[in-house]
């Protein structure tokens, strides 16, 4: 028994829920006592009405829900309210910029989800190369699989791979557990219930059981998300602080007083950095520099009481 749960936000899901209706219609019709499903999306009050008029199809599907709420919320308050809207006790949380790439995903799921009290799938990039002027979102998910799939075999790092874009968990094992709803724009709602399940000894292994990632964000559309998950990082205290690498090369860095000179460092080579993390061969390397750089002033500033 599995409760799909799909937050979303101005992008058309219904193919998605389609093949995830189908693929659990099929086995439910092969183990109609054992198994039942349900897919319910939750629109975070998108403002594109072609979007959700597009997505209000879903209703006409077998057990498959399209709520459309008034307010947005942003992602962690939305997926605790689907975990408390779920039918089922077995929840897979799934982003709605998700495709199914196999056959056997709903099946993979049902027989896997007693192995843990929480099972993490895996994300492939689209096939065909890098899209055009999406590449840096491309080559920073193909490091990222790097270490989810070291992650299969090595669970030593398991709880810091966590990604909500393909999850499934056990409510009754997360108990009073959810999101933090401190994230109440992009990034870091994964990292933070990773950390929390670890504090709490709540299993967790790695399946290779994936979706793929077709919403490949626009160069620019990425850096300006990744400022946006940087600020958040800046409201986190404690352990975030302590695990997350940027945040520890800032403190390194004040530390030694060389934050004022990295800042001045990053205020002259921002424009030129920018520029090239958009155009077609943005290098990684140079994407943790402009976090970094990014990060310490944001820091610096906020100490000062000035924002970025």
């Amino acid at each position: 028994m599995i409760s799909f749960l799909i937050p979303n936000y101005n992008y058309v899901c219904a193919d998605l829920v389609r093949d995830l209706a189908r693929q659990g219609e099929q086995l439910r019709a092969e183990q109609p006592v054992a198994f039942d499903f349900e897919v319910v999306v939750a629109d975070d009050a998108s403002p594109r009405r072609e979007t959700v008029e597009a997505n209000r199809a879903i209703n006409a599907l077998p057990r498959c829900r399209y709520v459309e709420r008034t307010q947005n919320v942003g992602r962690a308050h939305l997926c605790n309210w689907l975990i408390e809207e779920a039918k089922f006790d077995c929840i897979v949380i799934i982003d709605s910029d998700a495709a199914v790439c196999t056959p056997d995903f709903v099946r993979r799921y049902w027989e896997e989800s007693d192995t843990a009290d929480v099972v993490c799938g895996t994300l492939r990039n689209p096939e065909g190369g890098e899209p055009r002027g999406c590449e840096l979102r491309y080559r920073y998910e193909q490091h990222g699989m790097k270490h989810r799939r070291a992650a299969l075999s090595n669970e030593a790092n398991a709880y810091w791979q966590l990604s909500t874009f393909n999850l499934l968990l056990h409510r009754s094992a997360l108990g009073t557990l959810r999101f933090d709803e401190r994230c109440r724009e992009y990034g870091y709602e994964d990292a933070l219930l990773g950390l929390e399940l670890e504090r709490r000894g709540i299993s967790l292994r790695h399946l290779d059981n994936p979706l793929v990632h077709t919403g490949i964000d626009r160069n620019a559309s990425f850096l300006q998300k990744t400022e946006t998950a940087l600020r958040t990082l800046s409201l986190l205290e404690g352990p975030m602080q302590e695990r997350a690498q940027v945040a520890r090369t800032e403190r390194r860095l004040r530390a030694l007083r060389l934050d004022g000179v990295a800042c001045a460092l990053f205020r002259l080579a921002r424009g030129l950095l920018r520029r090239h993390l958009c155009g077609h061969h943005p290098s990684l390397f140079l994407f943790n520099l402009y976090k970094l750089g990014f990060y310490t002033t944001l820091m610096r500033r906020a100490g000062a009481g000035v924002h970025l």
